[in-house]
């Protein structure tokens, strides 16, 4: 491995073992994780300390051995991809001094049950989730104002979403194949809806749809199944 101006670089599987017998000592002067950083990487558990900031794209891509990571309050962002396909990881627990996490951040990361999205996020962006086949819940922090184009799409064990107060835009295929949701609360503020919001969401009897509402989108459901949303409205 490289550290350059605090951002370490190509972490190899011999890095690996210096980590295990001092963690401390293996993130010193480290305050980003670089791109590709830890990719392929076999390591089943991992802890990253406060003094790390940023993770940036791809930084832990591929570890399909991961089970675990830890993330401590201080980072601030997370990159696009940095988790995707992790095949292992169980739960995505992010610290709220979090401001962004990135597009694909977990996507494919097929055994993860439950994430959480920081208090100081105010967008999902999209794809996020894509693929987390197991994910069963999702605690969404009152901060989110716009869920991203297909970010949770796929997400096949998904039962409920709650949307907060603040979320005023869900984009389109956001929970376009989450074949077991059963519930879609959505809050007051919410504005628009894009196109195919819940496509394929076979097991939803309905939405309700705020008064205020500037925009529904087309195809919001399959063709098979028209659930009504409680202002009597069919898609």
């Amino acid at each position: 491995m490289r550290v350059e101006n605090g951002v370490l670089y190509d972490v190899t599987p011999k890095d690996m073992t210096l980590y295990e017998k001092d963690p401390v000592a293996f993130f010193a002067g480290v305050e980003k994780i670089g791109e590709y950083a830890f990719t392929y990487s076999k390591a089943k558990q991992l802890t990253i300390p406060n003094t790390v900031k940023v993770i940036k794209d791809y930084g832990f891509w591929g570890c399909t051995d991961l089970e675990e990571i830890n993330l401590a309050d201080g980072l601030l962002y997370v990159g696009d991809h940095t988790f995707g396909s992790c095949h292992k990881l169980r739960e995505a627990i992010l610290p709220n001094s979090i401001v962004y996490v990135g597009a694909f951040a977990y996507s494919d990361c097929i055994k993860m049950q439950f994430a959480n999205v920081p208090t100081n996020t105010h967008n999902i962006q999209e794809f996020t989730f894509e693929n987390c086949r197991k994910l069963k819940h999702v605690l969404i922090s009152d901060a989110i104002d716009t869920v991203g184009y297909g970010a949770f799409y796929n997400c096949e064990q998904l039962k409920e979403i709650v949307f907060t107060k603040s979320v005023r835009k869900v984009d389109d295929y956001a929970f376009a194949g989450c074949v077991e949701l059963q519930k879609a609360e959505m809050g007051n503020n919410l504005e628009e809806l894009g196109n195919h919001v819940y496509e394929g969401c076979i097991n939803l009897p309905g939405i309700n749809v705020p008064k205020k509402m500037k925009r529904v989108g087309k195809d919001l459901f399959t063709k098979n199944d028209s659930p009504t949303t409680d202002y009597g409205y069919s898609f």
